[in-house]
């Protein structure tokens, strides 16, 4: 192998094997969408960021084309991935501590992850 191939992580679809097959190329995926931050600037901007907690790279067919990446079963999962990746305890913190104007029940740990 090269360097050049050593140097970037190879990625594959986070919803890989999830109701269809993967297409595309793989896009940057929100798990907290810009639309869910409208009015919220502060939240925006740490979006803009691209923080890996609250990122995923999925294929075009699960992200754009059909997007089951908005079902509420394909949140969960790559919920439950980011916390398998960064452990729950961080991930429960990171979320739990956005800069939320108002506070969002839908957007507390517990209620992600579907405990």
């Amino acid at each position: 192998m090269s360097w050049l191939e050593n140097a970037y992580q190879t990625r594959t679809c986070a919803l890989q094997g999830y109701r269809i097959g993967c297409r595309g190329r793989l896009t940057l995926h929100h798990l907290i969408s810009f639309g869910d931050a409208q009015g919220n600037d502060a939240i925006r901007e740490l979006l803009e960021q691209n923080p890996p907690e609250l990122t995923e790279w999925i294929c075009e067919a699960h992200h754009t084309h059909e997007r089951w990446a908005e079902t509420k079963e394909a949140k969960r999962l790559l919920w439950r991935r980011k916390a398998d990746e960064f452990g729950e305890a961080w991930m429960r913190y990171v979320v739990d501590s956005l800069p939320w104007k108002v506070a969002h029940p839908e957007f507390r740990w517990k209620a992600l992850v579907g405990r």
